[in-house]
Order: structure tokens, then sequence, then C-alpha cells
């Protein structure tokens, strides 16, 4: 099933990045690279020629009259440019022709643009014959629309039919006319935008540059110096607002037809490229964020794991970015930084199925647990003349270390046991369970409660378990009216006198706890039992239980619940004390196992 899956999401990545899946965010993420980052140099050999709004003003005619462009080429050829690209398509005969045919042969240097309407297999269109067979060139005027409507790449084109901005640079020893160009697997050139419209490139307007060349040949000077142009590549076209020649780019919604091509051709006189990565890199990416993805829960706890895979998708970011501001270089974000979101929830979510069904079982086995400590602990309480007792463990977990015991001792003597087993959960409990079945073994054998408690000692010592146990156990003596007790470092008994009202908790001898040595003593103190007294065995999950804020239940504060309700009858003083230590951790969970047990002679 587990390599189904992988199959099926490893087919699924590769299928987005044949279709491209999400090109329209990809492309979103490119032209926020375009906008952010250090443009290339602009090339200072390109101008910019703008038939612009003022052009169409004030010549008041469109389209605008052929001897407007012999007169623009013959001061051209005056400037002794380089090439001129005539961005426009003379379709229909005009009176004018001839004397611009003419000053286009003795220019020898004009391109004119060719517009390729359904594929190469057909005739291109293009201007009228005796226009188009003075120019030095005829190439591809075409650009390619991606999905958003933007411009972004230029085809390249096929011998004999090129794109018009690299025909033009074939003639310039300067540009890369190298065969081994950065294309895109359809042919397409992507285009490194120098910057917006009006800020890169020299600019002038199609008039000023006619009327410098008229004032200059009546031997004035013009609005600037035709000199300026010497050597340069003059882009010439349209650039109005509005006009079916302006187009969208990532740096901006107008960008005039005649600016791709200036853009185009200064990027391969600086050899300055945007490649995209290719389909086999984009391929290897894709399967590494996946893979990156459903290897997420092996980074840690969940939290961590989020902020590490976030910190993989966001070093990538930053890697792409550098990759495209430093080199050109492109590398989709959005889908593999998808790809490497949707596994990794998709594992994360899986992982925490898997847990989830875990803890179910655990905790299934743990109730199990919880029933059977139950059944060690006495389920009823044995009647003995002379006291009455009540007993009460309640597990900081489903199962813990705590523990009491109640057992007859022959005909005369009565033991009360309450201990401790160090740590919580299944390992104190196991040691619990181990300890109370010794305990119960040597409490009928052994005569002396001491020895009881040595025998213990060494039972947890031998074993090597590296825990210990703290245990208090009184003994009741009927014929003698009295208490044996002995203690192995146990918290110390409280007592209470009804009549007297008096609270007092007993200093007693006391042995270290259980295991902790491999020798100890225990000894044993004789206490006589006083009529109407009360006697309370506890653990430290009572006197050490902790409110939300950190203040102890302690000694004192347990004296004084014991002074509240010594007055009732001892099943429900123990509810009232046990459900008093409960209620002071509200809003936090018992921090360790919470036992008590009431004794009461009479």
């Amino acid at each position: 099933m587990r390599t189904l899956f992988l199959g099926t999401a490893f087919l699924l990545a590769s299928l987005g990045v044949f279709f491209q899946w999400g090109e329209a965010f990809e492309l979103t993420t490119l032209d926020w690279r375009y906008q952010h980052r250090q443009a290339p140099a602009s090339h200072p050999e390109i101008v910019i020629i703008e038939i612009g709004e003022d052009t169409l003003q004030r010549i008041g005619q469109w389209p605008i009259p052929r001897k407007w462009h012999t007169e623009l080429v013959h001061a051209l050829k005056m400037a002794h440019v380089r090439s001129v690209l005539l961005n426009l398509l003379f379709l229909q005969s005009s009176e004018d022709d001839t004397a611009l045919h003419q000053a286009m042969v003795e220019a020898g240097n004009v391109y004119l643009p060719a517009i390729i309407q359904s594929g190469f297999s057909e005739e291109p269109l293009k201007s009228i014959e005796l226009l188009s067979t003075a120019a030095k060139g005829i190439g591809d005027a075409n650009v390619i629309f991606d999905s958003d409507g933007k411009v972004r790449r230029v085809p390249l084109g096929k011998t004999g039919f090129l794109s018009l901005p690299y025909l033009m640079s074939r003639e310039n020893p300067q540009a890369s006319t190298s065969s081994v160009l950065p294309l895109d697997e359809e042919g397409n050139l992507l285009i490194n935008f120098a910057g917006k419209w009006g800020r890169t490139f020299r600019h002038y307007s199609f008039l000023e540059v006619i009327e410098s060349y008229a004032q200059e040949m009546k031997g004035e000077k013009g609005k600037f110096p035709l000199k300026e142009l010497e050597g340069a590549v003059c882009f010439v076209g349209l650039t109005a607002a509005g006009t079916e020649q302006t187009l969208s780019i990532p740096l901006e919604s107008h960008f005039p037809m005649i600016g791709i091509f200036a853009n185009v051709y200064n990027m391969l006189l600086e050899k300055k490229w945007i490649r995209r990565a290719s389909l086999i890199w984009r391929f290897a990416i894709a399967w590494l964020f996946l893979i990156l993805g459903f290897l997420t829960p092996y980074f840690g706890k969940r939290l961590q794991a989020i902020l590490i895979l976030v910190g993989i998708g966001f070093g990538y970011f930053l890697v792409s970015w550098g990759l495209f501001a430093g080199s050109g270089i492109w590398l989709d974000s959005v889908y593999p930084l998808a790809l490497l979101g949707i596994s990794g929830v998709v594992s994360l979510t899986r992982q925490a199925i898997i847990v989830q069904h875990q803890q179910e079982i655990l905790q299934r086995e743990l109730d199990v647990a919880y029933k059977i400590q139950q059944l060690l602990l006495p389920s009823a309480i044995p009647q003995t003349p002379g006291l009455s007792i009540a007993g009460k463990m309640i597990p900081a977990r489903h199962i813990g270390g705590d523990f009491y015991d109640l057992v007859p001792c022959g005909s005369d003597s009565f033991a009360i046991m309450i201990g401790d087993v160090s740590g919580k959960g299944i390992p104190a409990a196991l040691c619990m369970a181990m300890v109370l079945n010794e305990f119960r073994t040597l409490i009928q054998r052994e005569s002396k409660p001491s020895d009881v408690l040595k025998k213990l000692n060494h039972l947890l010592w031998n074993r090597q378990l590296k825990v210990f146990v703290t245990m208090t156990l009184l003994v009741y003596q009927k014929s003698e009216e009295c208490f044996y007790y002995v203690n192995a470092g146990h918290l110390p008994i409280l007592k209470a006198t009804r009549s007297h009202k008096e609270i007092q908790f007993l200093d007693l001898p006391s042995g270290p706890p259980l295991g902790a040595t491999p020798e100890a003593d225990f000894p044993e103190s004789r206490i006589p039992i006083e009529k109407e007294a009360l006697w309370f065995l506890y653990s430290d999950g009572i006197t050490e239980a902790k409110n939300k804020i950190g203040e102890m239940f302690g000694e004192e504060r347990f004296s004084q619940e014991v002074g509240k309700v010594i007055e009732k009858p001892v099943s429900e003083l123990l509810e009232g004390l046990v459900g008093r230590a409960v209620e002071f951790q509200v809003g936090k969970d018992l921090s360790d196992d919470l036992t008590l047990l009431v004794v009461n002679s009479y």
C-alpha cells in the first residue's frame, strides 16, 4: 500500500511538472523577481525613436505619409547609424513609395518586420514588394503571449526567417550570434528586460530627428546634433498610449512593441540571459521536495517539523531569488513549494493518525492496567475491632507508584501500610505490584515490622531495579492497645484527636527508603492508642501538590483542612480531604500520585 501511494505521488508530481500545473502562479513569482532585482545595463548603442502622441498630433494624419519615413531614413543615414528597424508594415501602395525605396537602398541598413499569422507554412504578412526588396532584411516580429496575456518570450525563428532583433544582431560583431542560446523547450528566448519604458536606452522623438536633420541641412543648429546617433542601432516604432503596439510585460502593463525588440537586442549585446531550469532539473527539484515533504515527521516533533519545513521552503525561495538576481536562472518556486507543503501536510496528517491509533491502543492497555492495579489494592476495608479505616489512591496517570494495603495478621494484629515508588507510570506500577506481593508474604511470616522492611530492602537492592520505595507500616496490636510504627523514608504520620482538637505531625525515627542502600536499620516505635484519635497516612501527592501559580498545598494547609472536617466520619473525612487536594490543583494535571489513609481508633 505504501509503495502504491508513493508511486502515485511521484507520478502526479511528474505530471504536474510536465503539464506545468500552477504556471499562472509561477509567472506571477517570475514577475516579482523581475521587479525586485537589479536590472541589466542598457547598451549605449541602442536608440529608441518614438512615433508618439506628439508626432501624431503635429502631423495630424495616420498612417503617417511615407515622405516622413523617407526623411527619417535620410536623417539616420546622415548620422551614420549602424542599423535601423522600421517596425511598421507598409501594406498599401503610395505615391511616396519610390522615394522611400530609394532612401532605403542608399542607406543599406533598414530592416522591416513581417508577421506570421498561422505558422511557418503560410506566407507571412509583410510590406509591399517594392519596399521589402529595399530592406536589408525582413524578420519575424511575432512575440509569445503567456497564459496571463503578458509578453516574456520571443520566438528565435528559423534560418531564412529569423526573429527581427536576432536578425539585426547578426550584423553586429559585439552581439552573441552563437547557435547555443538559452532557448526554452519550444525554441523561444526569455527576455531579460533592462527596465521600465522611458528609463532605459536613449529616446528621441520621430519629428525631432527629422527637424534636426532639416536644420542641419540648412546649416543651422538642430534640436540635438545628429552626431549623437553615430553608430547607433535605431528602433523606430509607434509608442503612443492605447495603440495596438503597446503590450503588457512583467514590469508594466503598457509597453511598446518596439521596446520588446530593443530589449532582445540589448540582451544579445550584453549577453545577459534569463534561463529557465531544464525539464530534467524541474523534475529533479519536484521529486526532491516531494521526498522532503514525506520525511517531515522524521524532522522532530510536530511544531519543530513544521518550522524545519518552513525553513526549507524559505531557504529555497532565497536560493531561487539569488540565482535569478545574480545569474538570470529561473527556478520554479510555486510548484516545488506546493509539493513540499502538500506532501508535508499529508505526511504529518498520516503520522498523526498513526499516533492517534497507537495512543488509542495504549489507552486501552492502560485502562486494563489501571483495573489490574486497582485489583491489587484492597477492594474492601477489612473490619477489625477498635479501628475504623478508609483509604483512597488517585494516580497522576492511569497507573502510578503509590499503594497501600490493609492486612489482618492473626487474631490480635492488623497491618496498615502505605508506600510510594519513585517515579510514575508503568515502571512505578510494575515495581509497586512486586513490592505489594512481597509485602503480603512477609507480613504474615515475620514477627517484627522492622524485619519486614529489612527483607523488602534486600529484595529491591539485590534486583538492581534502580528505584527506591518509601513506606510507612503501622501494626495494630489489639491486646496491647498500641501501634508498632516503622518508617522507610516516608512522610510523618499526622495525628488528630477529636476530644482535644489537637493536630500534630509525629516526629518518630525513620530509616532510609527501601532499595537505597544494601544494609539499613528501620527502628520501631510503640505508639499508645487513644480513644477518638485519627491517624493520617498520606503520600507526597497531597502535601507537595501545586496549584497553577506554583504554590504548594503543604503540611500546614493539610493540617488546617483536617481541622475543618475532624468531626466527620472517616469515609466523609477521607473524601473531603482528597477532594480539597484535587481542587487545589484545578487548571493543571496532577503532578504526582495522590494517596490517603485515615485510621480512627475508638
